[in-house]
């Protein structure tokens, strides 16, 4: 009797749960039909979603998506006729119809027993299609109110509906033309927002885009440097030089890498004789030639370089270093007295019009120019570059 009595009291349980639900639904479509209150009827069909037990409830995804179509084609009104209206709020109930379409679609595949006659899909995926040009829209807005989360958003769904069984007849992953130039500002909204996962997420497509190739590659260098993995950033770098080698951007962060990381000058030295064969004698590829020769301790070439490099401009201040480092270290190296004076002297006016043009790089001009002061017995100068020195230890 106790066991009969629990299953009825179950059964009336489930039957007033069902009678509160269904109320829900019709109160909902009771607002949508008055025209008016449409977020009402949107938010009552979400809080019956957060039950799990309403999950598979089509009738709910309906009346939802109806709420938010109607609320979609009153902003589109108001905007239309010029009245004031929150232009983010229309591309998000756009986004929010493709969540709810395409979950009910997944509800509904769930629920049919023959997956080749599914009452919904033909109906909305049309629907959504139509809408879907503003899922990209919707993503440059964002990007121009530089809310990088939020236009990555919109991209990755509008991406997404390439792989959704909704859209699958819309072949959109081969007749699309769009979606590189999508996957590009996905990518971009994802280096915007510091979110390397977000960044990667599109950057195999990203770099179909021709048009924005040179940046995509760019934006993965310092994504990968980001997250530690240095051979994959050298790599893109690599090829970023192969394919643009007029970009200062691969260029000089490639010679950076091999000097400074790598501290393999004779591939720095290559890479600037590589550019020279190929694009000429600019004075980006002739400094880094001459920081190349210096580093392999070829001080003779790099002086012939550096001074190339001056007079084509004379305002780069690390040619100057470079031609003077190099004479110090020939003093150094020099095996007469005399000879070694004449390098000090080449020497310092070199370092001393660095010292003039970069004030603040005492580490770089200090320690040099005290031992040729001292080498050349210049009393006044050395006393001056001491006591500088040991203010500055």
């Amino acid at each position: 009797m106790k066991k009969f009595l629990f299953f009825a009291l179950l059964l009336i349980f489930g039957i007033s749960v069902s009678y509160a639900q269904k109320k829900q639904i019709n109160d909902a479509r009771a607002i949508i039909k008055s025209g008016k209150n449409f977020e009402t009827a949107e938010k009552m069909m979400i809080d019956l979603l957060k039950d799990t037990k309403n999950k598979d409830n089509e009738k709910i995804y309906i009346t939802l998506f109806e709420s938010l179509k109607k609320q979609y084609e009153q902003g589109n009104e108001k905007l239309y006729l010029k009245q004031q209206y929150d232009t983010a709020s229309l591309f998000n109930i756009t986004k929010k119809m493709f969540v709810v379409l395409q979950s009910l679609d997944s509800v509904e595949l769930k629920n049919s027993k023959n997956h080749d006659k599914l009452k919904y899909r033909k109906k909305h995926a049309e629907f959504l299609d139509a809408y879907r040009r503003n899922l990209f829209s919707g993503g440059g807005y964002f990007v121009r109110k530089q809310d990088y989360n939020t236009a990555f958003s919109f991209y990755d769904m509008y991406l997404q509906c390439a792989r959704q069984p909704l859209f699958e007849k819309y072949k959109y992953e081969d007749k699309d033309k769009n979606l590189p130039m999508a996957a590009y500002w996905a990518l971009y909204s994802g280096f915007k927002a510091g979110n390397p996962k977000m960044t990667l997420k599109y950057a195999d497509l990203a770099l179909k885009e021709k048009s924005t190739n040179e940046y995509t590659m760019q934006f993965l260098v310092e994504t990968y440097l980001d997250i530690k993995e240095r051979d994959k950033s050298l790599e893109i770098l690599k090829e970023g030089f192969e394919k643009y080698p007029d970009s200062p951007y691969f260029f000089t962060r490639l010679a950076d890498y091999y000097n400074e990381e790598l501290q393999n000058y004779d591939e720095a030295l290559n890479l600037a004789n590589k550019a020279i064969e190929s694009k000429g004698e600019s004075t980006l590829f002739l400094f880094a030639k001459g920081t190349a020769l210096l580093n392999l301790g070829k001080y003779k070439e790099c002086i012939s370089v550096s001074k190339k490099v001056i007079e084509m401009d004379d305002t780069l201040k690390d040619a100057y270093l470079n031609v003077g480092l190099s004479y110090f270290n020939l003093a150094i190296m020099s095996k007469s007295k005399l000879e070694a004076l004449t390098q000090y002297e080449h020497s310092m006016n070199y370092m001393e019009k660095y010292r003039e043009m970069a004030p603040d790089d005492i580490e770089k001009w200090g320690s040099v120019l005290y031992n040729i002061y001292l080498n050349l017995n210049m009393g006044k100068k050395f006393d001056e570059i001491d006591r500088l020195l040991n203010r500055t230890a």
